[in-house]
C-alpha cells in the first residue's frame, strides 16, 4: 500500500482491511468462478432435474435443517453451515400440499432455466398467488431449495428484489450496458438485483459508509454533496433489514476495491442486528451458502457509549421495551458476541441505560450534522 499514511484515519482503516484480506482471503464459489457459464448452466440444470426426479420418486425432499448446531462462527469469515450439516426429511405423507409447493417451485426454476429465463420472489409468487398462502411461505421454500444445491439464487434465475440504494462515488454498467453514475444523485440509484451481470465498475471513494434508514441515508447524502465530499464515499442503505441484493452488493465492493466498510445504525437493540448481519451474516443466508457477510466491517455507531458523550437529552432517550429485552438477551448469549469485549462492553451499557435512541431524532439538534459525526467517529477512530 504505497500511500499508506500511519496519521490518517482512513488510511488505517484502508490498512486494516487489506490486511483482513491478506489473512482470510475471500473464499472462491465454484459455481461463479467457472468462466464456462454454459457448462455450469447444464450442471444445474442436472442437479434440479434430478431432485424433482427424487422427489417425485422417492416422495422425499431433503435439505439442511436450521438447527444451531449446524451453524458455526468462522473467525474472519462470519457463520457458516458446517461441512456435514444434519439434514431434515421432509415427505409427500406429511403435508402433501406443502410437498407440492415444493415440487412446484423446483419445476419453475427449472423451466425458466432451460428457457434462459430469470425472475424474483415476488414476481414468481404473484404469478402463482393461487398455489401460495402468502409469500413467505414462498420465501421459505425458495431458502429451503437454495440449501438443497448450495447454489447462489441468481444461478438458479432467482434474482434477490432489492429496495437498497446507493449514492456516491460509484459508476458501472447495468447487465444492459446502460452507464449508471450514482454520484449524480442525491436520492441514491436503487442498487442492482444482478450485481453479477453489472460491470466496468469504478470509484475514486476512500470507504463505504452503510446506513440503517433511508432517512438518514437521504440526510446524509444531501450533506455531502453540499461539502463536496461525494466523491470520497460510497454510501449506501438497505432501509433497515437489509434484503440480499444490498448485503451482496456491499459485500461484492469491499471484495473488489478492499473499502473500509463502517456501519451506521440506530443505537438500539435491531441496530445492533442489523450492523451484526452486515458484518457476520445471517443464519438464512449461511443455510444457503451465499457469502454475503463482511467481517471486515466497523460499527461506527450510534454506540451506547456514544449517549453520554453526545450529551442526549433525556426527552430524546426512549425506554427499551420488552421486545428490546428480548433480542439484546439474545444478541449478548451468542458465542461469537462473547468473543468480542468491545462489543459486549457496549451491549452492557445499552442494557444498563435502558434507553435507545434513533438517529433521525438526534439529527434534529440545533447544531448536529450526521455527516460531521460520522468524520469525528472516522478522525478519533472510536469504532467497534
Amino acid at each position: 500500500m504505497d500511500d499508506f499514511d500511519s496519521q490518517d484515519p482512513v488510511s488505517l482503516l484502508k490498512f486494516n482491511t487489506l490486511q483482513h484480506f491478506h489473512q482470510y482471503p475471500p473464499k472462491p464459489n465454484h459455481w461463479l468462478s467457472n468462466p464456462n457459464f454454459d457448462e455450469t448452466k447444464v450442471q444445474i440444470i442436472e442437479l434440479v432435474d434430478a431432485a424433482i426426479n427424487q422427489a417425485e420418486d422417492l416422495e422425499v425432499i431433503r435439505y439442511p435443517s436450521s438447527t444451531e448446531d449446524n451453524f458455526q462462527f468462522e473467525r474472519g469469515y462470519g457463520l457458516q453451515l458446517i461441512e456435514d450439516p444434519f439434514c431434515c426429511d421432509f415427505s409427500r405423507c406429511s403435508n402433501e400440499e406443502r410437498f407440492d409447493k415444493f415440487v412446484f417451485v423446483l419445476t419453475s426454476i427449472a423451466e425458466g432455466l432451460k428457457q434462459d429465463r430469470r425472475t424474483n420472489k415476488r414476481d414468481l409468487y404473484y404469478q402463482n398467488a393461487q398455489h401460495f398462502s402468502n409469500q413467505t411461505e414462498l420465501d421459505d421454500i425458495v431458502c429451503k431449495i437454495v440449501s438443497m444445491f448450495g447454489i447462489p439464487r441468481p444461478l438458479l434465475g432467482i434474482a434477490a428484489t432489492s429496495k437498497g440504494l446507493v449514492a456516491g462515488s460509484l459508476q458501472f454498467y447495468t447487465e444492459n450496458g446502460t452507464p449508471t453514475d450514482c454520484e449524480l444523485t442525491e436520492v441514491g440509484v436503487q442498487i442492482p438485483e444482478q450485481i453479477y451481470a453489472c460491470y466496468g465498475f469504478a470509484t475514486r471513494a476512500k470507504f463505504i459508509l452503510v446506513v440503517e434508514k433511508d432517512t438518514v441515508f437521504q440526510r446524509i447524502s444531501q450533506e455531502c454533496s453540499r461539502a463536496g465530499c461525494f466523491t470520497d464515499v460510497v454510501l449506501v442503505t438497505g432501509k433497515g433489514v437489509p434484503d440480499v441484493a444490498t448485503r451482496r452488493f456491499v459485500h461484492d465492493l469491499c471484495v473488489r476495491f478492499s473499502l473500509p466498510v463502517l456501519i451506521l445504525t440506530d443505537c438500539d437493540p435491531y441496530g445492533i442486528e442489523i450492523m451484526l448481519t452486515y458484518r457476520y451474516g445471517s443464519r438464512s443466508m449461511a443455510l444457503c451458502r451465499e457469502t454475503l457477510a463482511v467481517p471486515s466491517a466497523f460499527w461506527l455507531g450510534i454506540l451506547p457509549s456514544d449517549i453520554q458523550t453526545m450529551e442526549v437529552p433525556v426527552d430524546l432517550q426512549i425506554p427499551l421495551s420488552r421486545a428490546d429485552d428480548k433480542k439484546l438477551r439474545d444478541i449478548y448469549r451468542r458465542g461469537y458476541v462473547q468473543s468480542m469485549k468491545s462489543l459486549t462492553e457496549e451491549i452492557e451499557i445499552l442494557d444498563r441505560l435502558r434507553h435507545k435512541i434513533e438517529i433521525e431524532q438526534v439529527a434534529e439538534l440545533p447544531g448536529f450534522s450526521v455527516l460531521d459525526y460520522v468524520l469525528l467517529k472516522i478522525q478519533t477512530l472510536e469504532i467497534i
